[in-house]
């Protein structure tokens, strides 16, 4: 899969129970975020309704099944190349 990774030390994430996700901070192309979108939608998500609540792209929200982790998706959308993480505090 095309995506790009960067993690720190202490930014060593993934879903707390299942271990199946890692953040990703940005997709190197639209064709990588189209696979990854597949293969998160095939997995323990269920997507959940929230407000998007950022003025500069589309967010979808999703909910691990076997942890109930919160995630983000960032659509991309060039030049801005999305993401994938954690919800942190209130975003979800």
């Amino acid at each position: 899969m095309e995506i790009e990774r960067q993690f720190s030390a202490d930014n060593q994430l993934e879903c707390l129970s299942c271990g199946i996700f890692d953040e990703i901070d940005s997709f190197s192309s639209i064709i990588g975020y189209e696979r990854f979108l597949k293969y998160i939608e095939s997995n323990e998500l269920t997507e959940m309704k929230g407000n998007n609540k950022s003025l500069f792209y589309d967010e979808r929200f999703f909910e691990c099944k076997g942890c109930a982790q919160r995630w983000i998706l960032a659509v991309p959308d060039p030049p801005f190349k999305g993401f994938w993480r954690k919800c942190r505090n209130s975003e979800c």
